[in-house]
């Protein structure tokens, strides 16, 4: 028997900031997953319209080359690894003298210029 929940979200794939509507389901096994996903009509800046972006989400998460844990290089090969794992290696690359900066493309060329340069200021 399955279950059926809605959950009310933010896009996070771009600065359009879509306001959603996703309908959950629940298998027999209790594993969620995404049914439907639509446009929220109360959300008051897309006022229930999806970019392209957005319509494309469920697709992007159930993409099965969708990277999913961390791979570490090993013999010339990516395999996969735990996070601790991950985090060991970068930390050991250069030991305390480095720093590590992640951004997506959420951030807009400035911001992005602002993060490289404190990045290179510290490390």
């Amino acid at each position: 028997m399955s279950t059926h929940r809605t959950a009310h979200r933010i896009c996070p794939l771009c600065e359009a900031c879509c306001g959603l509507v996703l309908d959950i389901e629940r298998d027999t096994q209790g594993v969620e997953h995404i049914a439907t996903i639509r446009g929220d009509d109360s959300d008051p800046f897309s006022r229930g319209y999806l970019c392209p972006k957005a319509v494309a989400l469920k697709d992007l998460h159930y993409d099965p080359d969708r990277l999913r844990q961390p791979l570490i290089r090993r013999n010339g090969r990516h395999e996969p690894a735990t996070w601790d794992e991950a985090f060991s290696a970068i930390a050991s690359v250069n030991p305390g003298s480095s720093v590590g900066v992640i951004a997506g493309d959420l951030l807009d060329a400035e911001t992005m210029f602002a993060a490289k340069k404190l990045a290179g200021a510290l490390g």
